[in-house]
């Protein structure tokens, strides 16, 4: 099964604020990586898998719609 951040998010039991600091992220920044408006850096989604004990490869990190180029 995959996981979508906010799923995960959820499943680990985290609010958008406390994820954001464990993260060390601004709330807008981790907001605009669960939105999909900006993708996250390979460390920082290695950390989000082990802080939400969801495997790297069960959450989706990327949209479609992250790439605008």
């Amino acid at each position: 099964m995959k996981f979508t951040l906010k799923q995960a998010r959820n499943y680990a039991g985290f609010s958008q604020a406390s994820i954001a600091k464990h993260l060390h992220v601004g709330l807008n920044t981790y907001r605009n990586y669960e939105s999909g408006i900006s993708p996250m850096r390979i460390k920082t989604a290695e950390m989000f898998a082990k802080l939400t004990g969801i495997p790297f490869d069960q959450i989706i990190f990327y949209s479609e719609t992250t790439d605008k180029m």
